[in-house]
């Protein structure tokens, strides 16, 4: 099998909320080694964020995703600067 999309978002640790990245349970750290573990064994396919449009500002929530996924992601893997 073969993994061709990762998708990211954070939650509360018991309902599937789809918050922005760090906004829940997720922390800098796991997220820095599921990237790193995922770019360790090759992984080219999508890294996707999964936000619910009813957050309070889902705009803001997006473009703070991205920037942290931007801190982790290696420059060819990172959102164009049209799309932040």
């Amino acid at each position: 099998m073969k993994l061709d999309r990762h998708r990211c978002n954070d939650n509360d640790g018991r309902e599937d909320l789809h918050l922005a990245l760090l906004d829940g349970v997720l922390t800098r750290e796991t997220l820095r080694r599921t990237l790193a573990a995922l770019d360790a064994v090759g992984y080219e396919g999508a890294v996707s964020l999964e936000l619910h449009p009813q957050l309070p500002d889902p705009l803001a929530a997006i473009r703070r995703s991205v920037a942290i996924l931007d801190e982790f992601l290696p420059p060819s893997r990172s959102a164009p600067a049209g799309r932040r």
